[in-house]
């Protein structure tokens, strides 16, 4: 054990399987697709039949990416669809191409609803801990920001001028909107305004930073802001900022769970044929990564976040006449940076260490430590006030991960083995 714990000491990354790998191409377009309780996914395309007509169908696939149901849909306003998936595995899609409308499916794309929205472009959409849905999109250098109750009927909608590449999110007991202000200056700062439920403005800020707000996560009462000049921004309850970090080049757009934040991220040399995603810890730490190229143009249209905490990516392609690919690695590589891996070992002892039993930790002039599982969620986090304390660390036997922070950066990392 001790001399595969040195092995394993030593690397710096490793791999580790996510479920069921995908890599599907299709002749069919579609965009958002979005994943089932039950590991399907489920996606609205369109293609052109014999007679030149644009037709458009709900299909599932299963967990291997295969398209094994279709249901036809006979109106044609279901081209290019943004949509969400409910806690009991409902589909709400919005049509953002022409007659702006939003549709309800049940997960045999059997059609519950349909209502008018009446405003064109909308771009992104989110569900509520309460099941209703806040859609928000720009038309020129105007946002609109809708609130939908769960039978698609409006309960309010907003417009901010001069506001444009919006995202939104539920925070702070209301509802976060997030882009940038275009102004004559030409800065392009990035806004955020915060909404309450009832639709009325609490709070507005605004930053310096000429980038567009390409995702927000919530976790522990914070905000996260991913950019896309690949920064990440903590924001308080005030959305006042705490900390500014640079984790990647670009960042067209992040979506976040509780265990992390995921992205992709395009290469600067080969835009359309290479890009890698991403998962990172709330402290702007790398998880994972996998890197993409191809032989033949390839570019993210769309990613779903998956329930195994795996992204599943969209992209348009050109291979043998096929529109659209369907990509989830089954490999991500967990790069852990490490600077101190050598000298880590000495501030975290016995490794391995018995369940039940105490860890030792030595960190000059305290700090934190931080323990993951090999999914990447966080098991614990503990304040250090002094140089070295005895802990009883609570956990069962598993491989994990480590890093010690100290003034808001990594000083060390590495891999903690509990053993029976």
């Amino acid at each position: 054990m001790k001399k595969l714990l040195s092995v394993l000491m030593i690397l710096h990354f490793f791999t580790f399987i996510k479920g069921q790998s995908i890599e599907k191409y299709y002749e069919e377009g579609f965009s958002e697709v979005l994943p089932l309780s039950n590991g399907d996914y489920a996606s609205i395309i369109n293609f052109i039949n014999y007679r030149n007509e644009y037709k458009f169908q709900f299909v599932r696939f299963n967990s291997k990416g295969e398209m094994y149901y279709k249901k036809d849909l006979q109106e044609s306003t279901y081209f290019n669809p943004v949509g969400v998936v409910t806690p009991n595995d409902e589909l709400v899609f919005i049509n953002s191409q022409y007659e702006d409308i939003i549709s309800k499916f049940n997960s045999n794309g059997e059609l519950l609803w349909t209502k008018y929205l009446y405003s064109p472009d909308w771009s992104q959409m989110i569900i509520d801990s309460e099941n209703n849905f806040l859609i928000s999109g720009s038309v020129g250098f105007d946002c609109n920001i809708s609130k939908v109750d769960s039978e698609g009927e409006l309960i309010w909608n907003k417009v901010l001028v001069d506001f444009t590449s919006v995202t939104a999110t539920e925070f702070n007991g209301g509802y976060v909107v997030a882009g940038h202000k275009v102004n004559a200056e030409k800065t392009n700062p990035i806004g955020l305004v915060q909404y309450n439920k009832q639709g009325e403005v609490e709070n507005v800020k605004q930053f310096e930073i000429n980038s567009d707000i390409s995702g927000l996560s919530v976790n522990n009462g914070k905000l996260y802001a991913t950019t896309s000049n690949g920064l990440l921004l903590m924001l308080d309850e005030n959305l006042d900022t705490v900390w500014t970090k640079k984790i990647a080049g670009s960042i067209d757009r992040s979506k976040g769970n509780e265990h992390g934040i995921f992205f992709y991220e395009k290469s600067k040399t080969s835009y359309l044929a290479s890009f890698t995603s991403k998962k990172i810890d709330f402290e702007g730490n790398l998880i994972w990564q996998n890197y993409r190229s191809s032989s033949v143009p390839e570019s993210v249209r769309d990613f779903s976040v998956t329930p195994d905490d795996s992204i599943i990516l969209v992209c348009s392609t050109e291979v043998s006449g096929k529109r659209t690919l369907l990509l989830k690695p089954n490999k991500n590589t967990e790069v852990l940076n490490v600077k101190e891996e050598t000298s880590s070992s000495d501030k975290l002892y016995p490794n391995p260490v018995a369940e039940n039993s105490l860890l030792n930790i030595n960190l000059s002039g305290g700090g934190a430590l931080i323990i993951y599982d090999q999914n990447g969620k966080k098991v614990r986090e503990l304040t250090l006030n002094n140089e070295a304390i005895k802990v009883e660390h609570q956990l069962t036997s598993g491989l994990y991960f480590y890093r010690f922070i100290k003034d808001n950066s990594t000083i060390a990392t590495g891999k903690l083995v509990v053993d029976r």
